[in-house]
């Protein structure tokens, strides 16, 4: 017989309602790439019945920004940017 454990930590997780912008910048966490995120914010909005087009073009804005900034830090790092 095989156990599998899985360990969740909701410390830090707060129930709430979020808005349609709230929702967007949380897929700037994936880092996936622009066509891969395109995809995954499409069939969001589509499960959600929201516009599929103006949420996927947040989602994708949030993601570029957030890119940017992390970016931005590694340059001043001097690290390679790969993406």
């Amino acid at each position: 017989m095989t156990y599998i454990f899985t360990i969740v930590d909701i410390n830090r997780m707060e129930f709430k309602a979020l808005s349609l912008n709230d929702r967007a910048k949380s897929f700037a966490k994936l880092w996936a790439k622009d066509e891969d995120l395109q995809i995954i914010a499409n069939q969001y909005a589509k499960a959600c019945n929201i516009d599929q087009n103006s949420f996927t073009k947040l989602a994708l804005h949030y993601s570029q920004k957030h890119k940017n900034k992390i970016n931005f830090k590694k340059r001043l790092k001097g690290v390679k940017v790969v993406d």
